[in-house]
């Protein structure tokens, strides 16, 4: 029955554009296939998306952009261009040293294209914008939503036969659009969140909402000044400075907030360019945005909630692996014995790849690139206003296994900024299985995750 399974799905032209008959056939393989054949089945449907991408972006002239979420693949797909043609000067641009040196090497590996490999020269985005009169015959851009106007002149400076650009996530900045525009770069192929997990090439996911609230009693937040210090209560700290902020900001025509890789402020290109201001004011109300922000980042009434939620989950799921997004590195610190951020080594990420611990707490550094097998749970206690950010935290969490349903848990602190960046980037969640609870009920036994 697999061989004959098989036959069907590789009978179809276009698979993007018959998902509906391949969920026919895999109602079919529930029925009739042990849990090998099924796997084998899925892996099949993969490459065979895989092949169809490829095939899209020969056929658009070999220079576009190919979408597909996490999980889904997708550096298969310039390592089997490498396979079927002879190349002599390919080139691999990525977002980190980690990526360049390490993930896209094991893909390379897995696939036994280690000579492929090996051709490559391999570039980070910062460094690229130095290169300049060479000739490359295939150019493979990684997480292409890393693009800059600066790393772009990579493209001008240079001689590219044929340009790959991978992403799970299509930028939503303007300018960035403006630079894919501006050479003519296309979507050739994509695959959405929605449509892999149909294809059973990531699992399902629920998400879970958690609200938690400023903390109004405990006065922990220093204020005042040398001469009169006093301590106040996060709420009070919060009204204080959205106080000031809102003084200015009607003033202000404010472009959209895109926040930069670490999660405080603004990305270079979109510092607030504020009219009706003096450049007092508008550096003030810059500064105050960025202490908002910090402020958030770091709020203890979130960490105490997460915490809530950690014990809980070990109690429920002693065998469930959990990952932690966190806001800072001292949040990090305080929710997980075991962390993976610009501070640590490796060594307590490769023992959660291995399985030999079951919880790891990061900030950024996951976000990326970066192929974790078997997480269960995603607790997410920061999120920003960039999609892009959760849905490559959301992909962590939803690598296919069979009958496996993701859970994805966020906080947010409600009646702040933060609930708005959560309402704003969830809104833009393909997903249907949306559940709210909140931190006071969770406590109380009267919520359940």
């Amino acid at each position: 029955m697999f061989l004959q399974l098989k036959a069907e799905i590789d009978a179809i032209k276009s698979i993007k554009n018959n998902i509906e008959k391949i969920e026919e056939i895999y109602l079919k393989a529930d029925t009739c296939l042990d849990d090998n054949e099924y796997l084998q089945l899925t892996n099949f449907v993969k490459s065979k998306i895989q092949s169809e991408a490829l095939k899209a972006w020969e056929d658009n002239g070999c220079k576009g952009i190919i979408i597909m979420a996490t999980g889904c693949g997708k550096s298969r797909i310039p390592i089997l261009y490498m396979q079927n043609n002879s190349l002599k000067y390919p080139v691999l641009v990525v977002p980190t040293e980690k990526l360049r040196d390490n993930n896209w090497k094991e893909e390379y590996e897995k696939t036994e294209s280690i000579i492929e490999y090996q051709k490559l020269e391999r570039h980070c985005y910062a460094s690229i914008s130095k290169i300049e009169s060479k000739f490359y015959d295939f150019v493979i851009l990684d997480e292409v939503h890393n693009i800059t106007e600066l790393n772009s002149q990579f493209i001008e400076n240079n001689i590219t036969a044929k340009i790959m650009m991978l992403t799970a996530t299509l930028p939503s900045n303007g300018d960035k659009i403006a630079i894919l525009e501006k050479y003519g770069f296309k979507i050739d192929y994509e695959i959405t969140i929605s449509e892999a997990i149909r294809l059973k090439m990531v699992s399902p996911y629920e998400l879970i909402l958690v609200e938690c609230n400023l903390n109004n009693t405990d006065r922990t937040i220093q204020s005042g000044n040398k001469k009169n210090p006093f301590k106040i209560t996060e709420a009070e700290h919060y009204r204080y400075l959205n106080s000031k902020i809102e003084k200015l900001e009607p003033r202000a025509i404010l472009n959209k907030p895109e926040f930069n890789n670490t999660g405080y402020g603004f990305s270079d290109d979109n510092v607030r360019k504020n009219r009706g201001l003096t450049d007092t004011e508008r550096k003030t109300l810059n500064n105050l945005i960025l202490k908002r922000t910090n402020f958030i980042y770091n709020l203890n009434s979130k960490t105490n909630c997460a915490n809530t939620i950690l014990k809980i989950l070990r109690l429920e799921n002693k065998e469930k692996r959990i990952l932690i997004f966190c806001g800072t590195i001292d949040q990090s610190e305080k929710l997980c014995e075991y962390r993976f951020n610009s501070k640590t080594t490796d060594e307590d990420l490769i023992a959660f790849m291995k399985n030999d611990i079951q919880m790891l707490s990061c900030v950024n550094a996951i976000n990326e690139g970066i192929n974790i097998p078997s997480v269960d749970i995603g607790l997410i206690v920061q999120l920003n206003n960039n999609e892009k950010n959760l849905i490559q935290r959301i992909g962590r969490i939803i690598r296919y296994k069979q009958r496996h349903i993701g859970k994805i848990i966020i906080i947010y602190c409600k009646n702040t900024e933060d609930e708005k960046w959560m309402k704003n980037t969830v809104s833009k969640l393909n997903v249907t299985t949306v559940r709210e609870v909140s931190h006071s009920r969770l406590l109380l036994g009267l919520d359940k995750l």
